[in-house]
């Protein structure tokens, strides 16, 4: 782990003297290879394909749903059969293995396999990580545990400085993912080095083909001396911005002290300590939401549901408004209190009264971006450079809009 956030959420504890004995585990030579940057006739299985012909093939998929495309080339093993297909795959010369949902626990060093391809980005053991990730979009919780998968995966088949291997990675979330470099940021040095060495291949990768590539990837592992050369000249030199690495360093020593937090409030709340619970994350919020809005917003939300259990609802609103203008609209908690409910009866007198209104229900941030609009289109009347059409379109909007333009 380059970053504690994830250690403190798991042990509740943030330790001043780390132990990171030396070793070279997982620091070998790898060829990173992204999907996204293949032609667009290309596709995975007629890559997959081509490179058995010639290197044994480990796929990882994240789900047994995501493996059956890939029945062509090789199938995953019942459960009950899993070790002993494993073990008859590490001692074959050819063909390929298929992973499922699998990050840790599985080493296929040196010779019994040298060519990954990664299908898809490791998505969340439980119900509850598929909730953050994929509803919420807790994005900066996200990237430290995919960083960390990331790595896992990257680790499969190469365990030490002496290895070497290929890798190609296929879906848009990872590779979108790995694309942005405040996430490579996260990464092992080595590993964000490589991913550099990657993309900068990325325009003459663009150009082949799929017998093209796995040729490539052959060189990697015949231990070709333009490869070698290229490898030895080029990776010591590579590393994100140095903005990019203090901007996640900043980032993550703040998270690791509002994760430190979070443990505190559970334990205070498992206690029956409610109010110390409470004041654990409020004393944490507004630093929190500096550095990631959407994890202030799931916090909000536990404090508007500490406020629920003692029926002190006009509090618990107010919190909830928070945590959905930061999450997402679509949270389902209540968001209109008593107050709320006779404000709107007495004041909302028109049309553009009632619209703010119900607007500012999903709180202060809605309201922003509500008013953002307004100057948006605002700006493209005033605008007599702009057609007639885009005037018109400006008007027929939204029937408040009309309102407010023409007042300004």
């Amino acid at each position: 782990m380059e970053y504690e956030t994830d250690f403190v959420r798991g042990f509740g504890r943030k330790n001043v003297n780390r132990i990171e004995p030396e070793n070279d585990a997982g620091n070998g030579e790898r060829l990173i290879l992204f999907g996204s940057t293949f032609k667009q006739d290309i596709d995975k299985l007629t890559i997959g394909q081509a490179i058995i012909k010639k290197q044994k093939l480990l796929i990882t998929v994240s789900s047994y749903f995501k493996a059956g495309p890939w029945r062509s080339v090789a199938s995953p093993p019942r459960t009950e059969e899993f070790s002993a297909a494993l073990d008859a795959f590490r001692s074959r010369s050819s063909g390929a293995f298929i992973l499922v949902s699998r990050i840790d626990g599985i080493d296929l060093p040196q010779d019994t396999c040298r060519v990954m391809l990664i299908d898809g980005a490791p998505s969340g053991a439980s119900l509850l990580d598929q909730y953050l990730f994929s509803q919420l979009k807790l994005s900066n919780m996200y990237s430290t545990k995919m960083a960390s998968r990331i790595t896992q995966f990257l680790g499969r088949i190469n365990r030490g400085r002496s290895d070497y291997g290929s890798f190609i990675l296929f879906g848009r979330d990872i590779n979108n993912w790995i694309n942005t470099e405040r996430n490579v940021a996260l990464l092992p040095p080595l590993i964000r080095k490589q991913v550099i060495l990657g993309q900068s291949l990325q325009n003459d990768v663009a150009k082949k083909g799929p017998v093209e590539l796995a040729a490539l990837m052959d060189q990697v592992i015949s231990r070709d001396s333009g490869w070698l050369n290229f490898y030895r000249d080029t990776v010591d030199g590579l590393e994100v911005s140095d903005k990019a690495l203090a901007r996640v360093k900043e980032r993550e020593a703040q998270l690791a002290e509002s994760v430190l937090a979070e443990c505190k409030f559970m334990t205070r709340l498992w206690e029956g300590d409610v109010e110390g619970a409470r004041t654990a994350l409020l004393d944490i919020l507004d630093m929190t939401a500096i550095a990631d809005a959407k994890l202030a917003g799931w916090y909000s939300m536990w404090l508007g549901m500490t406020y629920e259990s003692e029926n002190d609802l006009e509090t618990a609103v107010a919190h909830y408004k928070k945590a959905r203008s930061r999450l997402s609209s679509w949270l389902n908690v209540p968001f209109r209190s008593k107050t709320d409910i006779q404000i709107e009866e007495d004041g909302a007198k028109s049309t553009m009264q009632r619209e703010i209104l119900a607007i500012n229900r999903h709180g202060p941030q809605a309201l922003g971006y509500f008013v953002a609009k307004l100057r948006a289109q605002s700006n493209v009347l005033r605008n007599s450079e702009k057609s007639s059409r885009q005037h018109e379109e400006a008007l027929r909007v939204d029937p408040t809009t009309n309102r407010v333009v023409a007042q300004t």
